[in-house]
């Protein structure tokens, strides 16, 4: 071998090496982008989630709480009208 074609061959291998990792270090930087919106679009979702749970119950803990007040009032009412209706007057008839 000459050193014409030692250098010839040195070069394949130098453009082939960096050829190579700079597909390695593009795949890596990509990867790494790739990763990061997967993060921020997960705590987006689960922002919205949390958000929409959070509307969904205090909207149940609203309809509970009238439902209360309802059933509550109801009874007061139905409690004050027997109270009337079972008061006795007691009278002496000596």
């Amino acid at each position: 071998m000459t050193v014409e074609t030692l250098d010839q061959m040195m070069t394949y291998v130098i453009e082939a090496w960096l050829l190579l990792s700079g597909t390695y270090l593009t795949i890596g930087f990509t990867t790494s982008l790739i990763q990061r919106m997967r993060v921020g679009i997960k705590a987006e979702v689960s922002e919205t989630v949390e958000a929409e749970i959070s509307e969904e119950v205090t909207s149940a803990e609203t309809d509970r709480l009238a439902e209360v007040a309802a059933v509550s009032e109801k009874y007061a009412k139905t409690t004050e009208t027997e109270t009337v209706k079972t008061s006795v007057s007691i009278s002496e008839n000596s």
